[in-house]
C-alpha cells in the first residue's frame, strides 16, 4: 500500500473514531431529553460541542488529503475513489476504513433527527404548557356543518327536546 493510502486509511480511522463518540454522546443526550434531566443536558450539549469541533477537524483533514491527490471530497466522489483503488489492489483496508466512517456518519444522522424530533416535540409541550399559564388557550377547532376547520362548533343544535 502506498504511503498516501496509508495515511488515508488513517485518517478515515480517526474521523471514524470521532464520529462514533459523537454517536455516543448522541444516545447520551436522548436519554437526558427523555429523562428532561438538565443538568445532563448541559454536561452532554457541552461534550457534544468538543465532539462536533473534532468530527469538523477530521473531515478538514480527510478533505486536504482529497485536494492533495486530486480526488473530490464528496461523498460519492470520494467513495468511487476508494472503491476504485480496492479494484486495483491498492486498498489494503482502505475500503474498509471508509465503510466503518460512512456507516457511523450515517448513524450519527439518524441519531441527530430523532434528537431533533425529541426536542421539537418538548418545545411544543412547553410552548402549549405556558400558553395554559397566560390564560392564551385558543378555542379548540372544530369541524362545522361545512366540514371546515373553526374555533369553535357552529352553534347548530346538538339536540332538540
Amino acid at each position: 500500500m502506498d504511503r498516501d493510502y496509508a495515511q488515508l486509511r488513517q485518517l478515515l480511522l480517526a474521523e471514524h473514531h470521532v464520529v462514533e463518540q459523537l454517536v455516543e454522546l448522541l444516545g447520551q443526550e436522548r436519554t437526558a431529553l427523555t429523562e428532561r434531566d438538565v443538568t445532563a443536558i448541559e454536561r452532554v450539549t457541552r461534550a457534544k460541542t468538543l465532539a462536533l469541533d473534532a468530527v469538523e477537524r477530521a473531515g478538514a483533514a480527510r478533505s486536504a488529503w482529497a485536494r492533495g491527490a486530486g480526488v473530490d471530497a464528496g461523498s460519492r466522489a470520494f467513495g468511487q475513489f476508494v472503491r476504485d483503488a480496492a479494484a486495483r489492489d491498492e486498498d489494503s483496508g482502505l475500503a474498509e476504513a471508509w465503510e466503518k466512517l460512512h456507516a457511523s456518519l450515517r448513524t450519527a444522522h439518524r441519531e441527530n433527527l430523532v434528537n431533533g424530533r425529541i426536542i421539537s416535540r418538548s418545545r411544543q409541550s412547553l410552548s402549549q404548557l405556558l400558553d395554559i399559564l397566560r390564560g392564551q388557550v385558543d378555542a379548540p377547532r372544530l369541524y362545522g356543518r361545512g366540514g371546515r376547520a373553526g374555533n369553535s362548533g357552529d352553534g347548530g343544535e346538538i339536540a332538540r327536546a
